[in-house]
């Protein structure tokens, strides 16, 4: 037989439906791949307290899509869409309809999956890099389809951050990565056949670079390139090359320059480089999503050779039969290599025992012979220059090791070294290994350096060195063998007491304990054999410690003591572990002072499904009407380690009436109602109506898990209230305070003398002297609300109110008035100079921009000024925003500003606005500088005569962005 099912978007109050087919009753919007904060869920039987649940056959997609897997006329009903918003603690449902069943003979007939022609599908539609994604899959079957999750091209599922749900409707990827992109397949099974379907997850971000560019100093006629190394991940992307900020269009360049200017993508190459070609390279990746730029400074000149101070050691001390390597180190455009030459000038051979390897002298072996003078000659087409080092030939250190303190493992390392002349000796520089590593891979290591002390004639320098091991580190025997060294040669070594043993051939077994659902299970081990020697002094076992994770949690903890029973010689007791959950266990030695290292992991093993162990978090509750309330919760995570079989909730109450005075008796009725068959483990909320008498009513609520293995923890009371009067709670003005010309803040105050009136929301009403109306809804969990869309310099009334969802008000507060404040200054200030100016010992950066009317003639002047913005490079979105108050300014006909701490080299773009009370004015137009090139400089002499200075701001602010 062919089925063909169909859908129908808001079908009319009486609809036939096939009985294998699928209805579509709504599919809400969502707003930049963002989904509104509404929750969905369907109404039955033409009632508001009968929620439909999901179940195999049933499903309600994130877009609040429902979905049947087939149709049977126990379906037939009436359906209608509920909507709440959590934003504004409201909600809606939409007219009932009624759907027929319109072939009932067909009702037990079987058909093989077929899947909804937009399944699989993925929210959101378009993800980036970092969010959370839904993959839905839905088919039309009888009997009720299997689904099965996997990737297309053979890769397993992140197993800690996916999750699927539904029936396995739903698979769930938390922060996804560039891994996750690819194709995924859904699998819908059951006895008469199957169905497949494939959706493509493509994740979006901004570009990134690997390798950026870097300063080049090349001299002239050479050939220079610049290549951004881009990630293989990014797509769909564009390059831009920038020189000095601008733009490098080929097309537009000098016929010269164009021949040897090429760019290829990513890639930039110049030929023949000269002086004019000098300056800052940018290259500026994006996409739809972003942009990332790297830059570096080109510098094209010719120099002569020269010897930076400090870059050749005047003397070089050398061990007797080590190696030495000096290289000859120098500045040069063009660069060449450098030639070295002994004492008598003679140049050194490329080959030998003492040789010049392309501007580096080694030699071999040392003798005392070698001690003497080396010289270094560089030279190019526009010089030459020399530097000169004697090499100091000594004999090898004697180096002795001893422990200060044996129990804490703290050491001294002792250097001596004979010199022509103690007072020239070099330092030892020692160096430490733990277990061949080095010390600096134990931060927690301290060393101290003692003085120098001459020997004999003055000829013997020994220096010390200690090393101090904490007790933690040396408790846990987590070292063992230390070496000294010194790099002048030899080295001297102490090791210490060897660690505990680690258990081996760690085995687990399950305990079944008769007439509970709990297990055990009991670890077993066995040391292994113990050296012989009489010499050995290994510490002595006195317990295990017991270490377990999870599937979930990947990471090893020590096992709590409510987890570990009874411990025998080589085996121990694991108990009252999380039920339905995957453990695996390891195993240490233990002495007094001392942890030895962990066994190997055990294998998995699986504890027996149990009640559910979570307790129900954020349970809220609102009143639809006066006798019915709805009450919603956070629902426990379904997963791998879920604790048990058919999850589903249990709601309880007590309904109690409360007198208006405080010291009334009250009386409650107990209610303990289990929605097992309305609602299961998708579902947050259910639906209570209550036979309220006439007046104020008290309901304690409360929810527990419940699963087919037992209940689960029941959460912590909740009171609501309830008023068969309907009656709203008064409100009243606490503070109203004017922010600017059009936005004023307004907080209020709740009665609270009764906690029965509802305060659904508050609105606010402001009326100006011609009667214009401007108001305002805000929830009633809030008690402030900035009000917007004032005129300037106007004068309100304005009062507060509750309001209920249904549209009705409570009592009206107390008027009040406000007066905003005066218009913002309507003037465009525009930029006249922005330079760098060349100060005695330093230099700044000049502004100066037209001046504007900040604000009325008769007004004090008094929070008034302008604005600077500065932006660090054309594409910052951000900037430094500075104030220049009026009374700050030398010559307020022609304002001007100095800015210091601005950095060389890098480009800046200023704007500038006038302010008032009433608020910032319009923004100048742009102006960028970088500072240092060239057009950027006045060098005018002397001092500024401005006398407004913008210095410590400017500092700051920028040591945050750079």
């Amino acid at each position: 037989m062919q089925h063909n099912p169909f859908s129908i978007i808001f079908p009319p109050s009486g609809y036939y439906a096939p009985t294998q087919t699928t209805v579509i009753l709504l599919t809400p919007t969502y707003t930049n791949g963002l989904f509104e904060s509404l929750t969905y869920s369907w109404l039955y039987g033409s009632s508001t307290d009968r929620i439909l649940s999901q179940n195999e056959k049933k499903f309600i997609s994130l877009d609040g899509t429902l979905f049947f897997s087939y149709i049977t006329s126990d379906d037939e009903d009436s359906y209608a869409c509920s909507l709440s918003v959590y934003s504004t603690q409201s909600g809606h449902y939409g007219p009932f309809f009624r759907l027929i069943s319109s072939t009932p003979k067909l009702a037990n007939s079987t058909f093989p999956p077929k899947l909804d022609s937009s399944q699989p599908q993925i929210f959101p539609e378009d993800p980036k890099v970092g969010d959370s994604i839904y993959l839905e899959c839905f088919a039309y079957a009888n009997p009720i389809p299997q689904y099965k999750w996997s990737r297309v091209d053979g890769k397993p599922l992140p197993s800690s951050r996916s999750h699927i749900s539904n029936y396995g409707r739903v698979l769930k990827i938390d922060r996804v990565n560039y891994g996750d992109s690819g194709k995924y397949k859904c699998v819908a099974t059951n006895a008469f056949g199957a169905a497949a379907g494939e959706v493509h997850v493509k994740l979006r971000a901004p570009p990134s670079i690997l390798q950026g560019l870097h300063d080049r100093l090349v001299p002239t006629e050479s050939n220079v390139s610049f290549e951004c190394l881009l990630s293989n991940a990014d797509s769909y992307f564009s390059v831009e090359w920038f020189k000095d900020a601008k733009p490098i269009v080929p097309l537009l360049l000098p016929a010269e320059k164009r021949k040897r200017l090429h760019i290829d993508h990513n890639a930039l190459h110049l030929k023949l480089a000269d002086e004019s070609d000098s300056g800052v390279y940018q290259c500026v990746v994006s996409n739809n999503v972003g942009s990332s730029s790297s830059s570096a400074l080109l510098t094209v000149k010719d120099s002569a050779p020269v010897f930076p101070p400090n870059a050749m050691p005047r003397k070089v001390f050398a061990a007797l039969g080590s190696t030495v390597s000096i290289p000859c180190i120098f500045e040069a455009s063009p660069r060449f290599h450098g030639k070295w030459a002994d004492a008598g000038g003679s140049r050194l051979p490329q080959k030998g025992r003492i040789r010049d390897e392309d501007g580096v002298i080694s030699i071999e072996k040392v003798l005392h012979e070698d001690a003497g003078l080396f010289f270094c000659t560089a030279h190019n087409k526009l010089g030459k220059a020399h530097a000169q080092v004697q090499l100091i030939v000594m004999n090898k250190p004697s180096i002795k090791t001893n422990y200060l303190d044996e129990e804490t493992v703290n050491m001294s390392c002792e250097v001596e070294l004979t010199c022509e002349n103690s007072a020239e000796c070099p330092e030892a520089l020692f160096e430490w290994k733990i277990n061949d590593r080095p010390a600096k891979e134990y931060p927690s290591l301290k060393s101290k350096v003692h003085e120098k002390k001459s020997g004999h004639k003055g000829r013997h320098v020994k220096q010390k060195v200690d090393l101090e091991v904490p007790k933690s580190l040396a408790g846990k025997r987590q070292i063992g063998r230390f070496a000294c060294s010194s790099l002048y040669g030899g080295s001297s070594e102490l090791v210490t007491k060897p660690q505990l043993p680690s258990p081996i051939a760690l085995t687990v077994e399950k305990m079944e304990e008769e007439g509970k659902q709990k297990k055990k299970f009991r670890l077993k081990w066995r040391l292994p054999p113990q050296h012989r020697d009489t010499r050995d002094h290994s510490p002595k076992v006195e317990g295990y410690l017991v270490e377990l994770r999870t599937r979930k949690n990947r990471k090893w903890r020590a096992a709590e003591r409510q987890f570990v029973g009874n411990m025998e010689k080589d085996s121990i007791t694991v108990e009252n572990l999380l039920p339905n959950t995957e453990y695996q266990f390891r195993v240490r030695s233990v002495e007094s002072a001392a942890i030895g290292e962990p066994s190997m992991p055990s294998d998995w093993v699986k504890t027996a499904p149990g009640a559910p162990s979570e307790t129900i978090d954020n349970l809220k509750w609102r009143s639809l009407d006066s006798q019915t309330l709805l009450v919603e919760w956070q629902p426990i995570e379904q997963g791998q380690e879920s604790s048990g079989d058919n999850l589903r909730y249990r709601v309880s109450w007590s309904e109690a009436s409360v007198g208006r005075n405080a010291t009334d008796e009250m009386k409650s009725l107990n209610h303990d109602d289990d929605f097992e068959n309305h609602l299961d483990s998708d579902h947050s909320q259910a639906i209570l109506k209550l036979n309220t008498t006439e007046g104020c009513r008290m309901v304690v609520l409360a929810v527990r898990p419940v699963n087919d293995q037992g209940n689960g923890t029941v959460s912590t009371d909740t009171v609501a209230f309830l008023n068969s009067r309907g009656e709203l709670k008064k409100v009243s003005l606490h503070n109203v305070k004017p922010i600017n010309a059009s936005h004023v803040n307004i907080s209020w105050n709740w009665d609270t003398t009764s906690d029965c009136d509802t305060k659904h929301a508050v609105q606010i009403t402001c009326l100006d002297l011609t009667g214009s109306e401007i108001s305002a809804t805000v929830a009633s969990d809030r008690t402030f609300w900035m009000l917007g869309g004032l005129e300037a310099e106007t004068a309100y009334d304005c009062d507060l109110k509750a309001i209920d969802h249904h549209g009705n008000f409570g009592p009206t507060s107390k008027k009040f008035r406000i007066h905003t404040k005066q218009h913002p200054p309507e003037q465009v200030p525009l930029i006249g100079k922005l330079m760098m100016k060349q100060m005695k010992d330093s230099y700044t950066t000049i502004l100066e921009w037209t001046a504007i009317e900040l604000q009325k003639p008769n007004r004090t002047e008094n929070g008034c000024g302008y604005k600077i913005f500065i932006y660090i490079s054309e594409t910052a979105t951000e900037a430094i925003e500075l104030d220049m108050p009026v009374q700050r300014l030398s010559d307020r006909r022609n304002p001007s500003a100095r800015l210091d701490g601005l950095k060389l080299m890098y480009m800046y773009t200023i704007k500038v606005a006038g302010y008032n009370p009433g608020g910032i004015g319009p923004i100048s137009d742009p102006r960028s500088i970088r500072l240092g090139a060239p057009g950027s400089m006045d060098y005018t002499s002397g001092s500024s005569a401005l006398s407004v200075t913008i210095l410590v701001l400017v500092s700051s602010f920028l040591n945050l962005f750079i």
